[in-house]
């Protein structure tokens, strides 16, 4: 006598799409089941563990992207784009800006002066007598300029170079007390909307 299986209850199995009905071995756990069968399980498991690790590498992708972003930032990379040109710069004083460093050689344009615009997202206007404590400072918030980048065309700094820092990085040295000499003369005006003259002048070299 042929039994026939009308009316039980069907899912839509989650790797295959197909549908698939109950059975007596899911009698007990039938609200759990995802899978039509244990191969359909088994091709999931791989496809998420597949996605899992393209995941996790664009993750570590994105992130050493951003490293080399950061870290061209942090070195003061030259901008591809040099449109100073056409902006007067000064310094604090108001008068003409003076050359900072030409070795090594310095500045956001890589000219030797503590120039800017509006793509030096660093500011890098600061121009700074570098010294050990800065450096060590620097590196403690997770910027080496100590080390040498040859890609990048940067031998890093020591004490004695002069640097056109950032100003906030500036900033933050002063309130930690480590904070470098400064050629006011060679310091770009536009310092000051982020620290004031009397506090400037009293690293002034």
């Amino acid at each position: 006598m042929v039994h026939k299986k009308l009316n039980l209850p069907q899912k839509i199995c989650l790797a295959c799409q197909k549908p698939f009905a109950w059975r007596k071995k899911w009698q007990r756990d039938w609200e759990q089941v995802k899978y039509c069968s244990h191969r359909c399980q088994k091709n999931s498991a791989s496809k998420n563990s597949l996605k899992k690790i393209l995941i996790i590498s664009l993750f570590f992708l994105s992130m050493t992207i951003s490293s080399k972003k950061l870290f061209a930032q942090i070195c003061e990379i030259p901008a591809k784009e040099t449109s100073s040109k056409n902006i007067e710069h000064k310094n604090v004083y108001g008068e003409e800006l003076q050359n900072c460093c030409l070795d090594p050689l310095t500045g956001y344009f890589r000219d030797g002066f503590c120039k800017t615009n509006n793509q030096d997202i660093g500011t890098h206007v600061v121009c700074a007598k570098i010294t050990d404590e800065f450096l060590n400072f620097t590196l403690s918030r997770g910027n080496d300029l100590i080390s040498s980048a040859p890609q990048y065309n940067f031998k890093g700094l020591k004490a004695g170079d002069f640097w056109c820092l950032c100003a906030i990085r500036w900033r933050e040295a002063h309130e930690a007390g480590v904070a470098p000499k400064i050629n006011l003369k060679a310091t770009n005006q536009k310092v000051l909307e982020y620290i004031d003259l009397k506090t400037l002048e009293k690293y002034k070299i």
